[in-house]
């Protein structure tokens, strides 16, 4: 798991946007996406549900955000 992946995540869940994560972040759509997309395979789970409007976190991704969360704030403070 990649923390870089998890600012992403946790950004795209804050958000409920790819297209708004990657303005945030500097980084292009393909490229949240394919974050996102190595996430859920290395955790073999569904993080989000897509539709064309929105993002929402799926049960297991909204354990994981919690998480993600605080191994980021513990990332900056240390």
């Amino acid at each position: 798991m990649n923390q870089d992946h998890l600012k992403t995540f946790v950004t795209v869940a804050n958000n409920r946007s790819f297209s708004e994560a990657a303005r945030i972040l500097f980084l292009s759509q393909p490229t949240i996406t394919s974050q996102i997309k190595s996430l859920e395979r290395s955790l073999n789970v569904s993080l989000l549900n897509r539709t064309s409007k929105y993002v929402e976190l799926t049960p297991a991704g909204n354990i994981l955000y919690s998480y993600a969360k605080d191994i980021l704030d513990l990332s900056r403070t240390s």
